[in-house]
């Protein structure tokens, strides 16, 4: 397109700008699934890809879990009749468990594994290690949960089982804050974003806690790590390039790749079952909403 007079040239300009705000490598122009502009957080895919949990910030001091259906893109909160603060959600394979993070007060927050086929909950109590506890994510064999928890000095990375027991401490780096942890799909290795080092970077671990292996170096902060459903590639969020940007990367660190390029932020990558799309939580003009990328060549 010729862009020689000047006002067609503002045009194409304002066209080149709105175009290269979703023209990172690798993605096409996405679909936005949400309207509502609200904080949103932790995105899920559940029922096959065919509908998505999601957090939304009501006030600064309630959030609540959504579930939105991607046929209607119609939203409704996951337990309507919930009187307490819920947010962070993990599911297990078969979706029986779902796991989430309710608060009814900064000094009172707490892990829900919830029995949906019982109907019946437990409940993991960090007691003081509350603030921050956080990022739950089941085993795909179905029978531990993990997550991050503040301990006396850094944060770790622990795994309970599914009555909230028999805890372990997966990461041993005391002075560090370990977080963010997601499995590979076979359940064999966690991903995680880790401060060991001075910054943020992601790292992999086998299920155990063994053998961590730092995958990016970058002086911006790495975190948020995605496996995709072939369990060959990791999403993560990035700040490398001074602003919040979903990367994708092979599980070895290598081949990364920018998906978006913005402004403002894009966070929370979370792969389609398929494996051929992304989810995240996009500012826009100041609004947060969910959207849907398609990944061209995957």
């Amino acid at each position: 397109m010729s862009c020689s007079k000047s006002a067609l040239s503002r045009i194409c300009g304002a066209l080149a700008i709105f175009l290269a705000g979703w023209g990172g490598l690798g993605a096409s122009e996405p679909t936005q699934l949400t309207h509502d502009g609200r904080l949103k957080r932790e995105p899920r895919f559940i029922k096959q890809g065919s509908e998505v949990v999601y957090s939304v910030v009501e006030s600064p001091i309630v959030m609540r879990l959504m579930r939105l259906d991607l046929a209607t893109r119609a939203a409704e909160p996951l337990y309507p009749q919930a009187a307490t603060s819920q947010f962070e959600s993990a599911f297990s394979p078969d979706e029986r468990y779902h796991v989430f993070v309710e608060f009814r007060a900064v000094t009172n927050v707490k892990m829900v594994i919830r029995d949906t086929r019982e109907n019946r909950d437990v409940i993991f109590d960090p007691g003081s290690d509350r603030a921050h506890l956080g990022s739950p994510t089941v085993d795909p064999r179905g029978n531990r949960v993990v997550f991050s928890l503040p301990r006396t000095v850094g944060q770790q990375i622990v795994s309970v089982d599914l009555q909230a027991g028999n805890g372990k401490v997966l990461t041993a780096r005391t002075d560090a804050v370990d977080d963010w942890p997601t499995f590979s799909p076979d359940g064999s290795q966690i991903a995680f974003a880790s401060s060991r080092d001075g910054d943020f970077e992601i790292y992999v671990m086998q299920a155990d806690g063994s053998n961590p292996r730092r995958l990016t170096e970058s002086p911006g902060l790495d975190i948020r790590p995605a496996f995709s459903p072939d369990g060959r590639q990791l999403a993560f969020t990035s700040m490398r390039d001074g602003n919040y940007e979903i990367y994708v990367m092979n599980v070895d660190g290598s081949g990364v790749r920018r998906i978006t390029n913005h402004p403002e932020r894009d966070d929370y990558a979370q792969w389609h079952p398929d494996g051929r799309q992304l989810l995240t939580i996009s500012e826009r003009d100041g609004a947060f909403d969910l959207y849907l990328l398609d990944l061209a060549g995957q």
